[in-house]
């Protein structure tokens, strides 16, 4: 059987720090991102991890379903290999301060580009509708009446245009009929049955030119200082205090897990003492099947590091199917 793919969602839901080594100018522990785009994006092995210990909370009593799936422990590692490979999360929409609405989601068709290319290996022809906003514009949804539906615009007087603020620009908008259908889309896949939740995301979607959507992945990142503390006082340590870089709650990633055949190698004991290995192929689909089973339920899991401070934490959302809205 060929490889079986699934489309899978990570929804922050506190601030996510996926440390790498070097400082990034003013900030000392900057998160993981891609070097060619300079998005944050959470790398697919961190996420095979989490999920990994979701499903197996104790190795000694793992199935042999859920090893061939995630792969044998450290001491029998070269016996064979995980039927499960994790793509990275990249980024799908980043939350940024907006004056109305709080906050927007804020995409780019640079991303959606992306997104779609994806898409295409589980279904191909099930492409989302890519918005093109204009350089220095945004595009907004609008309802079935062709009106604007969006929580983020600013209220106006006579024949002003459609405005946003956000973070410290002024942006003209576009109301934009593409945008609706992307975001319900978008939405029936991440919050399939929370109304609530996938009306918040449509009305607060906003897509801007790639440029713009860059500089933001830079300017509207979270950045916290820390301060070390003396373990003998309990108090603030004299070696002083560092900056981490967070992406900040409610971001949306998304990446795919793939499920590939495997032979599984199992080990008996005789009564001599001796041990026999038994071999047994699994399936791809068998080996998905694990992932949907420990994580098809929208766990809330945590990842990356800071986890005693509350940091990481992120539903992570397996499609079911890949039908839109009705």
């Amino acid at each position: 059987m060929t490889n079986v793919h699934q489309l899978y969602f990570l929804h922050a839901i506190s601030p996510l720090h996926i440390g790498v080594d070097d400082s990034l100018g003013a900030v000392d522990l900057p998160t993981m991102r891609e070097s060619h785009t300079h998005y944050p994006l959470v790398p697919g092995s961190s996420v095979k991890g989490v999920l990994r210990s979701e499903a197996i909370a104790d190795p000694k009593k793992a199935s042999s379903h859920q090893l061939a799936a995630f792969g044998p422990e450290s001491d029998k590692a070269g016996d064979y290999r995980s039927g499960l490979v994790f793509t990275d999360a990249l980024l799908l929409a980043l939350p940024v301060r907006s004056l109305c609405g709080t906050f927007a989601w804020v995409s780019c068709p640079q991303v959606l580009r992306r997104f779609n290319r994806d898409l295409a290996v589980i279904a191909p022809g099930q492409e989302v509708k890519i918005p093109y906003p204009a350089t220095g514009r945004g595009m907004v949804a609008t309802n079935e009446e062709q009106e604007a539906s969006s929580a983020l615009l600013i209220p106006k007087n006579g024949n002003e245009p459609d405005r946003v603020f956000l973070e410290e620009f002024l942006l003209e908008v576009d109301r934009c009929s593409s945008v609706r259908e992307l975001a319900r889309h978008l939405a029936a896949w991440i919050w399939p049955q929370d109304d609530e939740a996938a009306d918040l995301f449509r009305r607060r979607l906003l897509v801007v030119d790639d440029n713009l959507f860059g500089f933001l992945t830079r300017l509207a990142m979270e950045v916290r200082s820390r301060v070390p503390i003396d373990r003998k006082t309990g108090t603030a340590a004299a070696t002083g205090p560092w900056t981490e870089e967070h992406m900040p709650a409610e971001t949306l990633l998304y990446g795919l897990v793939m499920g590939h055949k495997t032979t599984y190698l199992e080990y008996a004991d005789r009564k001599d003492g001796s041990s026999a290995k038994t071999t047994t192929i699994r399936q791809a689909d068998d080996n998905l099947a694990v992932v949907q089973q420990s994580a098809g339920n929208r766990p809330l899991l945590r990842f990356g590091g800071n986890g005693t401070i509350g940091l990481g934490r992120a539903f992570f959302i397996l499609t079911p199917s890949l039908q839109g809205p009705n």
